[in-house]
């Protein structure tokens, strides 16, 4: 006997309102493969584009003119009139429109990063979706990377369209964001619109991490009541933004950063210690068992309202202490460990120990001033107090302003300057994480 269940009823309904709006589709079976997943979310993301070009007009003249002027100009053609005739989602031109020789056709790619990904030619498929003018059409192609080479060569062919542009996601919610500017086109509805097509743009993460800005380090500084829930949601989503950054970041090296964790469940905090406030993420780099790597954002209201970005390794708990005083002992003696930490690899960063009031209690060095004699302090003060709480450090920080103090660094202003400062803090901690969990030597080479 099937007994009915309301509550689950509305579940269901629930789920595929959910999904059967503007801007999303339905998402498939939540096992279905890597490469339906993201047919599917190509398609949503040019689905949501398209409907805000479609039910938008005064946002969709915008964009036309956009690219007529940004990329066509120079090229001697121009999508004119700039009036849209016919939106068509995930579907290609038709046959008759590719064998039309009076109609231009563009190719226009959209991806998330500046630069390309190796990407599968799909043939005999239609592109993703296509606008279509007085005399001209645009056939869209999305990309969660972008196109490699080959593949825009053979959709050009394909739909003999002139030579194919590509842009970012990030440039298209920009442009609509200018187009509000227009006093023509401001209206509560476009406005509306543009606001959700960046909000998906973002939860879907097709636009790259935005750095760092001060409203983020003034966002700690607040009481927890001053804190509205759209700083909160804001400040929360910029860490999601830089893990989804940082776990496919690329170093120098062509190598990956290593397994990188994010909690999901992870509240990004923030903590009054007595006048000082900080911000904890937890977010992290480890293999297996070792000691992670965290990332953390803090300020002091004494130091002129000065925020701070950690990346550091944090041992604590009396064996794991003891373990490691050992093992930086046996490594002093041979010097291996203070000459690596005097390396150019670990400029502007520090080594410390900390007890009691973290403020007084506390023995910091430059690692760039690091000698056996200093390294031999910390272990020996790390065995006498193993048993209590103590922290053994290694960190870099980073601040926004131009510092006084010469233990920190300037974090630059770029997103990507940003991305790849903190990228690299966490690759050159992450040997000494290994080293203290227990790692031997030998095994650790990247050092």
């Amino acid at each position: 006997m099937t007994v009915h269940d309301p509550d689950k009823e509305r579940r269901w309904n629930v789920s595929y309102e959910r999904y059967h709006n503007i801007f999303d589709y339905y998402r498939g079976p939540s096992k279905g493969s890597d490469a339906h997943k993201n047919k599917v979310l190509e398609n949503n993301v040019t689905k949501a584009l398209l409907n805000t070009i479609d039910l938008c007009p005064n946002l969709g003249r915008y964009f036309i003119s956009w690219l007529n002027e940004k990329y066509f100009k120079e090229r001697g053609v121009s999508l004119n009139p700039p009036d849209i005739t016919e939106i068509r989602i995930v579907e290609g031109p038709t046959d008759d429109e590719i064998r039309d020789k009076n109609i231009t056709k563009i190719l226009l790619g959209i991806k998330k990063h500046g630069k390309d990904y190796k990407s599968e030619t799909r043939k005999g498929e239609r592109v993703d979706g296509t606008i279509v003018g007085q005399g001209w059409l645009v056939a869209i192609e999305s990309k969660l990377e972008g196109m490699d080479t080959s593949q825009l060569k053979a959709e050009q062919k394909r739909i003999r369209a002139e030579k194919p542009i590509q842009v970012l996601w990030k440039e298209l919610k920009e442009c609509f964001e200018k187009a509000l500017e227009i006093e023509d086109n401001q209206s509560d509805k476009d406005g509306l619109f543009v606001d959700q097509f960046a909000g998906f743009l973002r939860s879907k993460g097709l636009i790259p991490f935005r750095g760092f800005k001060k409203r983020h380090f003034d966002y700690i500084l607040k009481d927890q009541g001053q804190r509205s829930e759209e700083e909160k949601e804001d400040f929360k989503s910029l860490f999601k933004e830089l893990h989804g950054e940082l776990s496919r970041y690329v170093c120098e090296d062509k190598k990956r950063l290593g397994n990188l964790y994010w909690e999901s469940d992870a509240q990004t905090k923030g903590t009054r210690v007595k006048e000082d406030d900080y911000a904890e993420l937890r977010f992290y780099i480890r293999s297996n068992r070792s000691i992670p790597v965290n990332v953390t954002l803090w300020a002091e209201r004494k130091k002129e309202h000065r925020a701070y970005l950690e990346v550091y390794a944090d041992i604590e708990g009396e064996r794991k202490l003891k373990r490691l005083a050992g093992r930086i002992g046996k490594s002093g003696d041979r010097g291996k460990l203070a000459r690596k930490l005097q390396s150019s690899d670990f400029k502007g960063y520090y080594i410390s120990l900390s007890y009691g009031d973290w403020k007084k209690d506390v023995v910091r060095y430059e690692c760039t001033e690091i000698t056996n004699g200093k390294l031999k302090e910390l272990v020996e003060k790390t065995y006498k107090k193993a048993n209590e709480k103590v922290h053994f450090v290694l960190a870099k920080i980073f601040v926004l302003d131009t510092p006084p103090d010469a233990e920190v660094t300037q974090l630059p202003s770029d997103a990507e300057g940003q991305l790849k400062e903190i990228a690299e803090a966490l690759r050159a901690l992450h040997p000494f994480v290994l080293f203290a969990s227990g790692t031997p030597w030998e095994k650790i080479t990247d050092w």
